[in-house]
């Protein structure tokens, strides 16, 4: 077994929202960990095209966004081979959501509330593991 690195390897992280407000909050919170770079993209499709010339460890995607759904978004990346830990975060209690995310190879959903920050951080953890 090799020894644990002292210090976590950094991480790129992709954030897709259609709420400036909400990539404001991913970005604020991220930025506080000096090993994590954070893109930011406001539409789905805007994503598609970043990820063409960019590699991220982690995405963290709204589910209803204008130009294209969370679920379609996942199904999309997948379908061209993008392995990055996928993270679904929705304000709707859709237990369909939650089952798609896992059916079309996500890893994780998160519900957007008062504990969203606690439960990114977590999850930022457990793409460190993984």
């Amino acid at each position: 077994m090799s020894p644990k690195p002292p210090f976590p390897a950094p991480l790129s992280v992709l954030c897709i929202d259609d709420d400036t407000a909400v990539l404001d909050l991913f970005t604020t919170s991220f930025n506080r960990d000096p090993d994590l770079t954070v893109i930011t993209c406001s539409s789905a499709v805007d994503a598609l095209d970043r990820l063409k010339s960019e590699r991220v460890d982690a995405i963290f995607c709204d589910y209803a966004m204008p130009d294209m759904d969370g679920i379609t978004f996942l199904r999309e990346i997948r379908s061209q081979g993008n392995n990055a830990f996928f993270i679904i975060c929705t304000g709707r209690h859709l237990a369909r959501v939650a089952i798609d995310v896992l059916n079309y190879g996500g890893n994780y959903y998160l519900q957007k509330g008062i504990t969203l920050m606690d439960d990114m951080q977590k999850v930022i953890d457990l793409v460190r593991q993984n």
